[in-house]
């Protein structure tokens, strides 16, 4: 077993991915793996990647599946990763060695569940953007729940996996893995997994660059299903709090800012409606879909209480 395992899924990004592995394995830490996921590339990413596996194939794990999307990209690194911790990183995106490091051996250093950092929005070289979500003592060890507190009552709460890093095992033990074939994954995911977690720290690393300008990404969304799957993961979080009888405010907050979202992006019309009936979703989930967009259009843009996303 690796310390840290670093897991890429890559679709048709050839303009970037060699930037993107250049900071991968500039990383100076004795005992990690880079897992490349390559889900179904048809550009020439491949070839960059079996470059870079035969450049360092003793800390490469090379694995090629028919495209399923970056949900399945990424549970495919976690089934096959040998790290006790796990760090995502999007291949259009790239990070900064030094931080990097120091941000990992932290977290493997401090044992925890999850360790929350940072990162820039790069639109390109002359235009990037500083991100903060929490700016917390790195000393403070809390559960999971107040970073979700914390992070909603601040407006600070990010849900993007690739700023953290996750204990492996603490995953396998919760079953956490990402919807396969659900847009807006993190979404869904990132909740679950700050509810389950037990030791969770923030370190105010600016590691990440979050590539914004590129269309072609994994993980950019042009069509209308970006809607439909937004409603699916605020059921399955409402659910999911049902479940588990979370009684707390915040998670309220966090699936009405989702809805919310879905409302001021785009009008649910019938062509959307059909879309749904056309999803790839079983007939259960499909009526929860349709029960929300009925909800939608009977309050429309109204201000809308918490007390309606619980009934």
């Amino acid at each position: 077993m690796c310390d840290i395992s670093i897991v890429i899924p890559i679709y048709n990004v050839e303009k970037y991915l060699r930037k993107c592995l250049d900071s991968v394995y500039s990383l100076n830490l004795d005992n990690k793996e880079v897992v490349l996921v390559n889900d179904g590339s048809t550009d020439t990413s491949i070839n960059i990647l079996n470059e870079f596996k035969n450049k360092y194939p003793n800390e490469t794990k090379l694995i090629t599946q028919k495209n399923q999307g970056l949900s399945e990209a990424r549970n495919m690194g976690i089934k096959n990763s040998n790290g006790k911790y796990i760090l995502f990183i999007d291949s259009d995106d790239f990070i900064i060695p030094t931080e990097t490091e120091e941000f990992i051996n932290f977290g493997l250093d401090k044992k925890v569940d999850i360790l929350i950092g940072n990162y820039r929005e790069y639109y390109n070289e002359n235009y990037i953007v500083q991100i903060s979500f929490y700016n917390l003592d790195k000393n403070l060890e809390k559960e999971g729940i107040f970073f979700l507190e914390n992070g909603v009552k601040n407006k600070c709460f990010g849900f993007a996996v690739w700023k953290n890093i996750y204990r492996k095992n603490f995953l396998l033990e919760n079953n956490l893995f990402f919807k396969k074939g659900l847009l807006h994954e993190d979404n869904l995911f990132t909740p679950e997994a700050f509810f389950y977690a037990k030791k969770v720290r923030c370190f105010n690393k600016k590691f990440y660059f979050y590539r914004k300008n590129n269309l072609e990404s994994i993980t950019h969304t042009v069509n209308k299903k970006n809607y439909e799957h937004m409603l699916y993961t605020i059921i399955e979080l409402l659910e999911f709090k049902k479940s588990n009888n979370i009684e707390n405010n915040y998670f309220n907050r966090i699936i009405l800012g989702l809805y919310i979202n879905v409302v001021k992006e785009g009008y649910i019309n019938k062509e959307v409606y059909n879309n749904i009936v056309d999803l790839n979703f079983n007939f259960r989930e499909k009526l929860k879909l349709l029960y929300v967009i009925y909800l939608q259009n009977k309050y429309k843009i109204k201000k809308i209480e918490i007390a309606k996303l619980d009934q």
